[in-house]
C-alpha cells in the first residue's frame, strides 16, 4: 500500500494552515475554553498537549494576521507551531504530511481545493500589491500636479520626465520608484519660489 504522505504538494500545507482556525479547533474539537486577550486574535487556555499537566493558562494561540495563520506556544512545555504541528503532537502523528491529511479528513476539507486556494491567495497578494502601486501613483501624480500649479514654466519638463518614469515603474511593479518621485515632487513643492 502506497504511503498517502508521499508527494503531498506544499500548497496543501499552506491551505490547511490558512484554512483552519486553531482556536476554533481547540474549542470545538477538543472542548477547551479559550480566554481571549484580544477577541478572535489572541488568547490563552490550559495546555491540551499530552504530557503536560497544566494548572494555569500557559498555552497561547495567536492569529498572525499578515499570513492569516494561527500559531500556538505553550510557556509550560515550550512547544509551538501551527495546526499541523499541533495535530502531530496531540494525536501523535509521525510527520507533517500525515498531519495535513488527517486535518483535511477530520474537518472535511478538500485537498484538491488547495490548488484553487493557492491560486486565490496569490491573486489576493497580487491585488494588494497593485492597490499599493495605484495609491503611490495617485499620491505622486497629485504632487506633480501641485508643482505645475505652483510654477508651470519651472517644473513642466521635470513633471513630464517624472510621469514617464512613473509609467515605466508601474509596468515594472516598482513601487519604490513611484514613491521616490512623489517624495521628490513634494520636496520641490516645498522649495521657496525665486522672486
Amino acid at each position: 500500500m502506497k504511503d498517502k504522505s508521499q508527494n503531498l504538494p506544499i500548497r496543501v500545507y499552506d491551505y490547511v494552515k490558512r484554512k483552519v482556525n486553531l482556536a476554533d479547533f481547540i474549542t470545538e474539537q477538543l472542548g477547551y475554553k479559550i480566554y481571549w486577550t484580544q477577541q478572535n486574535v489572541s488568547g490563552k487556555c490550559i495546555c491540551p498537549l499530552p504530557g503536560h499537566k497544566d494548572s494555569k493558562a500557559s498555552f497561547s494561540v495567536k492569529l498572525i494576521e499578515s499570513d492569516n495563520v494561527w500559531v500556538y506556544h505553550c510557556l509550560g512545555c515550550n512547544r509551538s507551531g501551527t495546526i499541523i504541528d499541533f495535530c502531530m503532537q496531540y494525536y501523535n502523528i509521525k510527520n507533517a504530511a500525515l498531519s495535513a491529511i488527517f486535518i483535511c479528513d477530520k474537518l472535511g476539507l478538500n485537498k484538491e481545493e488547495a490548488s484553487d486556494f493557492h491560486i486565490l491567495h496569490e491573486s489576493k497578494n497580487r491585488a494588494n500589491i497593485q492597490r499599493k502601486m495605484e495609491n503611490a501613483h495617485i499620491v505622486a501624480s497629485r504632487q506633480c500636479f501641485s508643482l505645475l500649479k505652483k510654477d508651470y514654466n519651472k517644473y513642466n519638463r521635470w513633471v513630464a520626465s517624472a510621469y514617464k518614469k512613473m509609467n515605466e515603474a508601474l509596468n515594472n511593479d516598482d513601487i519604490i520608484s513611484i514613491e521616490q518621485i512623489g517624495f521628490e515632487a513634494s520636496s520641490k513643492f516645498q522649495e521657496k519660489t525665486s522672486v
